[in-house]
């Protein structure tokens, strides 16, 4: 357990560390904008990026803290988990093809974001996990950093014209579309957070 949850830390630690590096130094594409700052903030939107992140945490407290629980890790493990789920979903069905990176590590570091750690990670919560005790108040808990992500993401789209991903950008397909597109991503996160917490309650009573 030990080991796989260390190797979803150091692939998502280092995949984002590439890619924030290249994105500082204005060679990802599309980041073409004024300033440093401006660069990593506009990466650091991506909910991959705040996903697999949250994901990378998760293992950490199971490394080094197996059974501690406690209602906010829940929902870091939930919100976790099941980000990496849908982004590897929506980028491999909707989104693969629309941007390709235009050097080999950066290739390589967006298979292993949208590919790699999702699976690891799945592999890790259903085989080798100390599960924690999720309730129905942990999964719904769990809506509020998404929630506050959509937040984010339109506030600072409408000053900005900058939207992380052309699904959600409103300029590009306009409102009606990015409603629909947010309503199934939101259908696919509650459906997935519950089937976590279903899987959960499964185990804890074949215990």
């Amino acid at each position: 357990m030990k080991y796989l949850y260390s190797l979803i830390i150091i692939l998502a630690l280092t995949c984002i560390g590439i890619e924030s590096y290249f994105c500082i130094t204005e060679r990802l594409l599309p980041f073409h904008l004024e300033g440093a700052f401006s660069r990593a903030v506009f990466y650091f939107s991506f909910f991959t990026v705040l996903s697999t992140l949250a994901l990378s945490l998760g293992c950490l407290f199971v490394i080094f803290k197996p059974h501690y629980q406690s209602s906010a890790l829940a929902v870091l493990r939930i919100d976790g988990i099941v980000g990496v789920i849908i982004t590897g979903i929506v980028y491999n069905l909707v989104l693969r093809g629309m941007y390709q990176p235009n050097l080999l590590v950066l290739r390589i570091t967006t298979e292993f974001l949208h590919v790699v750690i999702p699976v690891l990670g799945v592999i890790g919560w259903v085989f080798f996990d100390p599960h924690p005790v999720l309730t129905k108040r942990s999964v719904i808990n769990s809506f509020i950093p998404p929630i506050i992500y959509l937040i984010y993401t339109f506030v600072r789209g409408a000053i900005t014209g900058l939207y992380p991903y052309p699904i959600l950008d409103i300029n590009l397909i306009g409102y009606a579309q990015v409603l629909i597109n947010v309503g199934a991503i939101t259908a696919c996160f509650i459906g997935f957070a519950f089937l976590l917490y279903w899987l959960d309650n499964c185990r804890l009573i074949k215990r």
